[in-house]
């Protein structure tokens, strides 16, 4: 049987990623830039690749951008960036000071490294937003809901949240205790809508 493998869509982002970081070499060695300077873009380069592509992921298990990063997510990319802005100080260290153009190719050659991290913080936020989807609070259909139920119809949220908030459709910890409750968290991909409160605080 044949396999066929899509690429990424973070594949066009890695791309535009090592283009800039090669072109930014390239001014490091041409003197355009001093090493500090080189360090510094390089360090913003690939922290807003790095976002950007995580990001992407977890957009495309359907969790919107404007959804803050939990501690757990900003660990993940936190610790790519710490991990570049390290690769970006030893190119600098290989180049010498000032840089030495035979040297270059070399260091064009850890480019690829680092750009694919771009594509593993892809699947990482794939991963993390297929973890930690987005869910939404549908009322049920009784005649009469509580106070908790009422101020929870349309918030969506992250299911980690729902969950730590206590916020459970047909649970004791509502007002309604769950009696006869026929409200339900349905997956909702998007954007968060509302404020959640633990059941009682409504």
């Amino acid at each position: 049987m044949r396999m066929l493998f899509k690429a990424s869509p973070a594949r066009s982002l890695r791309k535009k990623f090592e283009q800039r970081l090669s072109s930014l070499i390239g001014r490091f060695v041409d003197q355009d830039i001093e090493a500090d300077q080189f360090r510094t873009e390089g360090a913003d380069l690939c922290t807003d690749f790095y976002w950007d592509a995580f990001a992407l992921g977890r957009s495309e298990a359907g969790v919107s951008d404007d959804v803050d990063v939990d501690q757990d997510e900003a660990g993940i990319v936190i610790t790519q960036i710490a991990w570049a802005t390290a690769s970006i100080g030893k190119i600098i260290d290989l180049l010498g000071q000032p840089p030495d153009p035979d040297l270059i190719d070399q260091a064009l050659g850890r480019v690829s490294a680092i750009g694919a991290a771009v594509e593993s913080l892809y699947y990482s936020g794939l991963a993390s937003g297929i973890a930690n989807p987005m869910y939404q609070w549908l009322i049920g259909g009784t005649k009469e809901h509580c106070a908790d139920c009422l101020a929870y119809n349309g918030q969506r949220h992250r299911l980690r949240d729902w969950i730590a908030a206590g916020a459970i459709p047909q649970t004791f910890a509502l007002e309604c205790h769950g009696f006869k409750c026929q409200c339900e968290l349905q997956a909702s991909p998007g954007r968060e809508i509302g404020t959640l409160a633990p059941p009682g605080m409504n």
